[in-house]
């Protein structure tokens, strides 16, 4: 029983870093697109397309030569710990463990993203440069705290 909850975690992990990753990855190139587009640059759908397949891959989940890690393990180190402190939370809270993972999701993109500005003295990332694209990043790792509160629940006999 404490295996089988402890390999639902797992996966409900693993499916949260994935989901948060993509959807943050897919947000922050459409942004970048469309500030191209905003100065006039034509980008045709089909290049749309791929470059958010290259983004995805490349940024998302292949670590970078230059950096040495990708946003999916940044994103994966965030999560777990907003994790330990959701689930330290909803064991007080239970009837808001969904809400609280989902809060601690998207508090852990948002802590990075700010963190880094601090270190570096600007956003490392052009989509996260506006409040909007701060927002939407947010709203990337809500999903993933989302997605692990609905596949991590406990099953009820």
């Amino acid at each position: 029983m404490i295996l089988s909850r402890i390999i639902r975690a797992f996966i409900a992990f693993f499916a949260a870093v994935v989901i948060a990753t993509a959807v943050a990855c897919i947000i922050g190139t459409q942004f970048v697109l469309a500030a191209l587009a905003g100065i006039g640059v034509d980008i045709p759908l089909v290049d749309r397309l791929a470059t958010t397949w290259h983004d995805l891959i490349n940024f998302g989940f292949i670590p970078s030569p230059a950096f040495g890690f990708s946003y999916a393990m940044v994103i994966g180190v965030g999560l777990f710990i907003a994790f330990l402190v959701a689930a330290a939370l909803s064991y007080f809270l239970p009837r808001f463990r969904t809400v609280i993972y989902a809060v601690a999701g998207g508090m852990a993109i948002l802590a990075f993203l700010g963190s880094s500005y601090f270190v570096f003295g600007a956003s490392m990332f052009a989509f996260a440069q506006t409040p909007m694209g701060l927002i939407t990043q947010g709203a990337a790792g809500a999903v993933g705290g989302w997605v692990f509160a609905k596949y991590s629940r406990q099953e009820t006999t």
